[in-house]
């Protein structure tokens, strides 16, 4: 799909690195939304469909996610929410609207050295 000023975007995770890189990256050449945790909790159906429908994205660039190391061994549920299971509220918000999900992932959980192409859901973990 090619980028144009029209193609809406919704970026979640706009408080982070990441996202703030595709925003100064991409801002400028497309209809790019940008949404934090606050705007909309992407755990939610609730909160990713209103916001969906509000946006109507035609292509939705996951950046959120639980990034802290150590805290996701130490509570696994919340770690699993925002890192796993949102993927699927995001999916199925995609579905809805027939966009494309871009989703990022860590090399904390990936090791590069090992496999530096893109990975399969199967991948080996490391």
């Amino acid at each position: 799909m090619p980028l144009t000023p029209t193609t809406r975007v919704l970026l979640t995770g706009a408080g982070g690195q990441l996202a703030a890189a595709i925003q100064t990256r991409f801002g400028n050449h497309c209809a790019l939304t940008a949404v934090t945790r606050q705007d909309c909790d992407i755990a939610s159906s609730t909160d990713v469909t209103r916001v969906t429908h509000a946006v109507r994205p035609e292509v939705i660039i996951n950046c959120a996610s639980y990034n802290d190391v150590d805290g996701a061994e130490r509570d696994p549920e919340a770690a699993l929410a925002a890192n796993g299971l949102a993927l699927a509220v995001l999916a199925e918000a995609a579905t809805r609207q027939d966009a494309v999900l871009l989703h990022y992932s860590t090399d904390f959980v990936f090791d590069p050295a090992v496999d530096p192409g893109p990975l399969r859901e199967d991948a080996p973990t490391s």
